[in-house]
């Protein structure tokens, strides 16, 4: 989700580490001060994940894939449900101009999902019963089909995708968007 993934350690904020000596450390805002608990109570919330101090330990803990120690409890940031959601599908035979979409719509930001699927791949997901229903799908797909989704949150959310919708249409690949 370009939108909101940055990185690999996204949405991962804080998270609490046992150690295998049996210490407790947590990161980001959950390292405190005071428990967890206790910051519940003043309107605390785990959601920066730097910390303690500048350092990321979180992305250390992440990285080591569990040979550090044992996570009990993680916080994470979460999507914001949209208002409005529209789904878009462009064909092309030219991978290079799909890539150079993708590159547009990451770029500016436009698009909230985005993925590439090979027209076997989406055949196989929508042909149903017989082989020979595949077989027709198929061939009947352009060889590369990019999918992306714009949304719309609470203010503005019909004049957010229809602009986002535009935006898209802009982008120099030359492809067209097909709603």
């Amino acid at each position: 989700m370009p939108q909101y993934h940055w990185d690999i350690a996204d949405p991962l904020n804080c998270v609490e580490i046992f150690f295998g000596n049996g210490e407790m450390f947590r990161t980001g805002a959950a390292a405190g001060p005071g428990t967890i608990e206790e910051q519940w109570a003043v309107g605390g919330a785990q959601v920066e994940a730097a910390g303690p101090s500048t350092a990321s330990w979180y992305r250390v803990i992440q990285g080591s894939q569990g040979t550090m120690g044992v996570v009990t409890w993680a916080s994470a940031r979460c999507e914001i449900l949209p208002g409005r959601e529209e789904p878009f599908f462009v064909g092309s035979s030219d991978l290079e101009k799909v890539i150079e979409m993708i590159h547009w719509l990451v770029r500016l930001r436009i698009a909230n999902e985005c993925f590439i699927l090979n027209r076997a791949n989406l055949a196989a997901m929508v042909a149903t019963g017989r082989a020979d229903n595949y077989r027709g799908t198929r061939d009947s797909l352009p060889e590369w089909l990019l999918f992306y989704n714009v949304a719309g949150y609470q203010y503005l959310a019909e004049e957010r995708v229809n602009g986002q919708a535009a935006d898209a249409e802009d982008a120099p690949s030359g492809l067209a968007c097909g709603r």
